[in-house]
């Protein structure tokens, strides 16, 4: 009777320990699941970075219409509604209006401002529009001058934190340097990816305006503005045989 009781405790200690062990490694498992679950929120890039870079552009983007933005990131969707909310692009829509600068291409920085360059054939007349529909805003300033013999208009002002530079020339928006700027870097960043992306952002971060950047890291000569406007005519084959040496993460 006594060797039934004894055995009986020991199969009892032994399926207590099975159980104990059972139920450590689901908690253990568990545990690991919640850690991975915390880690991938925390580094959750979908609302606030680019979808994938793809080797080729494979579809049109028109850079005209703003919907784009509302398909983008978080701070893209942001800027979209802000812009609609005030009607910016309605107010200015006979100077075919273009958000360039950084935030259509993901590289902005917490000091970006909303770059809209704008084809102003009659300047006085778009001042008179600009002044009507933004001066109430704050930081409102208007600027007209002439460089390199062509004339522009350039007003400042800020909307709900967002500063907003309006530039106008006589020339068609999608063919003024800030639009064709935009356009190369586009091509660079789906080129070389993220890796650039992130190299770009950090020299922003440190002082640096974005063409002198992007010309800093792909080792281009002589004044970086220009030397941009030079490789928009370039093929993705071209660019990549140039610079996939000079980016040490290609």
């Amino acid at each position: 009777m006594i060797w039934l009781i004894v055995t009986f405790i020991g199969y009892y200690l032994l399926y207590s320990i099975i159980k104990g062990a059972i139920n450590n490694s689901r908690m253990a498992r568990d545990i690991g699941e919640i850690k991975d679950l915390l880690k991938a929120l925390t580094q959750d890039k979908i609302n606030s970075s680019p979808p994938p870079v793809q080797d080729e552009v494979e579809e049109f983007h028109d850079w005209t219409d703003l919907n784009y933005l509302q398909h983008g990131s978080m701070l893209q969707a942001e800027v979209f509604h802000l812009l609609r909310a005030h009607k910016v692009f309605d107010i200015l829509h006979e100077y075919d209006p273009i958000l360039v600068g950084t935030v259509p291409i993901f590289i902005e920085i917490p000091s970006s401002d909303l770059d809209i360059i704008c084809n102003v054939q009659h300047f006085t007349a778009f001042e008179r529009v600009v002044k009507e529909h933004f001066e109430h805003y704050s930081g409102f300033t208007i600027t007209r001058r002439i460089v390199d013999g062509i004339e522009r208009v350039k007003a400042n002002f800020t909307i709900e934190g967002w500063p907003i530079e309006l530039f106008g020339q006589n020339k068609p928006t999608q063919e003024q340097n800030g639009f064709v700027h935009m356009i190369i870097e586009d091509r660079l960043l789906n080129l070389f990816g993220e890796p650039l992306r992130q190299a770009v952002i950090a020299r922003k971060l440190e002082g640096m305006k974005t063409e002198p950047a992007f010309a800093s890291l792909l080792q281009l000569e002589g004044d970086p503005y220009a030397a941009l406007l030079k490789l928009a005519d370039w093929t993705d084959e071209e660019l990549r045989d140039k610079f996939t040496d000079r980016l040490p993460w290609s």
